[in-house]
């Protein structure tokens, strides 16, 4: 399959469970993808369309990752960064445990690969995550999140948990999977 894009796009092939993580590719406005199946499998492919340009420049990207108080690893592997995005590979077999508070700086969208169930931590005062709920989420599901203000409140200083600021463990008997975008 062959097309032409005419806005900068990306095509993120989604594996078998249990497979590792194909490379995203990423294609400029005007370039052309060309997609192919290589394996004996039905192919899958995530297409995200990258509609605007950067809300934030390199600079201000780095010093809103610089300013965070807790890590900036919103996945476990980063696999594609440049000036428009960040793409992370997020499973449970690459480790998921509620002490991995992480924090969110840039907007951001997440598609789950599968029937999951995740539960959701805070993080209170001392740095310890706080359960606040379980989540339910559905194959192909694609979950939007705003971050503004770097995940900060108003004042600055202030983290915005546990919209900003949070960790996850899976619930589910399942492997559960994602691919996450941020939008710089």
């Amino acid at each position: 399959i062959s097309s032409r894009n005419a806005i900068p796009s990306i095509y993120w092939e989604v594996a078998q469970p249990g497979q590792a993580t194909p490379q995203p590719a990423f294609y400029s406005a005007g370039s052309e993808a060309r997609l192919e199946n290589t394996s004996s499998e039905h192919a899958h492919f995530i297409f995200f369309e990258l509609l605007g340009m950067p809300k934030y420049t390199e600079e201000q990207v780095q010093k809103l990752l610089d300013a965070a108080v807790w890590p900036t690893e919103v996945g476990s592997a980063l696999l594609l960064e440049n000036h428009l995005c960040r793409l992370w590979d997020f499973r449970s077999s690459l480790g998921m445990h509620r002490e991995d508070i992480h924090q969110h700086c840039l907007d951001n969208a997440f598609v789950v690969l599968g029937p999951s169930r995740l539960n959701l931590y805070s993080v209170d005062a001392s740095g310890k995550p706080i359960f606040e709920r379980q989540v339910e989420l559905h194959d192909r599901q694609v979950v939007w999140t705003e971050i503004k203000n770097g995940g900060f409140s108003e004042d600055g200083q202030t983290l915005l948990s546990p919209q900003c600021l949070h960790s996850v463990d899976n619930a589910a008997d399942s492997e559960f999977r994602e691919f996450l975008i941020e939008l710089k």
